[in-house]
């Protein structure tokens, strides 16, 4: 089955041409001129951890940052792309900020705008929402959930269900749902499939995924 990838994010820097060389002289005598952490939105990590370096040579300091953290962003990379993503699939902006608030990460409808637009994501939405209206015949139609723990008590039963069309790769649907409740995952998998009429189903890890898709 297609997976949605995410990009990575680490609470550390990893070892980057940035940590090597200076980007003013280009020299490779470096110092370490301190750490500091940073809070970041992400349903993982509340902070991380940024490296301060210095050139020996010219004395310039700059900052390096781990993967997955834009410079000047409160929220990680990965969030971000989720944001667009969820609106992508269908959900408006309240809906995209309620789902990221469930995962641990607030934001606000306003924000999910911002970042929907300086994604361009309306070309997408746009080839997802020709499905919706008939116009693109699915052949091939993917389920899979997204596990979303909450910290406060640690619980795995709550996802978000993502449904993908397997040729093109292009979002359908998305709706938090309890992987545990096969009945309920039987009635959003049966309205997927009145809506789209795929012509074959294909089912994600989860153990009611079989029984759902009959």
């Amino acid at each position: 089955m297609r997976r949605i990838r995410l990009n990575p994010l680490h609470r550390y820097p990893q070892d980057t041409p940035a940590m090597r060389r200076c980007p003013r002289c280009h020299s490779p005598r470096l110092h370490h001129h301190g750490w500091r952490w940073r809070p970041i939105r992400d349903w993982t990590y509340p902070s991380v951890r940024l490296l301060r370096l210095r050139c020996a040579a010219c004395g310039a300091t700059w900052t390096v940052y781990p993967e997955g953290v834009t410079p000047g962003s409160r929220f990680s990379l990965r969030a971000e792309q989720l944001m667009v993503l969820l609106y992508v699939l269908g959900l408006s902006y309240r809906a995209t900020a309620a789902v990221m608030s469930g995962l641990g990460v607030r934001v606000a409808p306003s924000t999910v705008l911002n970042f929907v637009q300086s994604r361009g994501a309306r070309e997408e939405l746009y080839r997802q929402r020709r499905y919706w209206q008939g116009r693109v015949k699915v052949r091939r139609i993917g389920f899979d959930a997204t596990e979303a723990m909450r910290e406060e008590d640690f619980r795995r039963d709550t996802g978000v269900l993502v449904v993908l069309d397997e040729t093109t790769g292009v979002g359908l649907w998305v709706e938090t749902v309890d992987e545990q409740d096969a009945q309920a995952l039987a009635q959003t998998v049966e309205q997927v499939l009145a809506t789209f009429e795929p012509g074959e189903a294909i089912a994600g890890k989860g153990p009611t995924y079989p029984e759902a898709l009959g």
